[in-house]
């Protein structure tokens, strides 16, 4: 079941604009669907930052937050939050790995919510540059289909080499880690988020444990075809992205991974993140 909602955001011209909407309902709900419009180019070129806010969870409100390079995980986000290969590959109209709309100029992204009670509202804050003579259009709809209730931290790092520690807050649970190498991402009509397969990544290790340290790193690279494509073998297998996902090793307190490159590279980290 699906419920339009009353609220919409609206976006025009070259400048900047921030938009923000507090979506109520009368029924508990599982996901949020946002479906967006533009005039020209695709989608995720022209959003520079959204937050997803659910003050039901607390001091982990900010379930989805976003900006400059890392919106380009939104539709990976998407497909870890829903429950199964087929609806995870049904959940946006954007490709993962490229950016790029399946239908230039529309796409949709579903993500997780999972609303707890019915007395506090989702709150969503998006910035946008639609560009010279374009608009773009973002409306909301209300799912009750399954999800998984989870959250996510992203970070954007900076191309260098040598060791990177990526730290994860510990007042949720760790549940999984993605990461992809990328060459500073850009408009994606560019070609591909994330680069390329090539021997840019040395060793992996979660948490500087032996039995967790891989230093033949294309162990980890179907990871996120086990859990999310459900479509095509390899989707992701193809590029330059590693899944910790599978039989992921749970454990307490603050937790690291440690990303070793031999040459520069950029990084986008994903923290699948559950409530403690």
């Amino acid at each position: 079941m699906i419920i339009q909602s009353t609220q919409s955001m609206s976006f025009s011209g070259a400048s900047a604009e921030s938009e923000n909407v507090v979506l109520k309902t009368s029924d508990l709900f599982t996901g949020l669907r946002m479906t967006v419009t533009a005039t020209a180019g695709h989608v995720l070129d022209q959003i520079n930052s959204i937050e997803i806010d659910v003050p039901d969870y607390g001091t982990q409100s900010a379930r989805i937050k976003l900006a400059g390079n890392e919106v380009y995980l939104l539709p990976l986000i998407c497909q870890m939050g829903n429950s199964g290969q087929a609806d995870a590959t049904a959940s946006t109209g954007t490709s993962a790995i490229t950016g790029q709309d399946v239908n230039s100029g529309y796409s949709h992204f579903d993500l997780p919510i999972n609303k707890l009670a019915l007395d506090k509202d989702v709150r969503v804050t998006i910035n946008a540059t639609a560009g010279v003579g374009e608009t773009l259009t973002i409306d909301f709809g209300f799912l009750d289909t399954p999800f998984r209730s989870v959250y996510f931290r992203t970070y954007d790092v900076a191309s260098s080499t040598g060791i990177h520690q990526n730290w994860f807050p510990s007042d949720g649970t760790l549940q999984g880690i993605i990461f992809g190498t990328t060459a500073g991402v850009g408009a994606c009509t560019s070609g591909s988020v994330f680069t390329a397969r090539a021997d840019n990544i040395r060793e992996i290790s979660l948490d500087g444990l032996r039995n967790q340290t891989f230093n033949k790193v294309q162990l980890l690279a179907p990871g996120l075809d086990e859990i999310v494509s459900g479509g095509d073998q390899m989707s992701f297998g193809g590029v330059g992205m590693y899944g910790m996902l599978r039989n992921f090793t749970s454990g307490d307190g603050p937790r690291y991974v440690s990303i070793d490159r031999s040459v520069a590279t950029g990084l986008l980290v994903i923290g699948v993140m559950s409530d403690a």
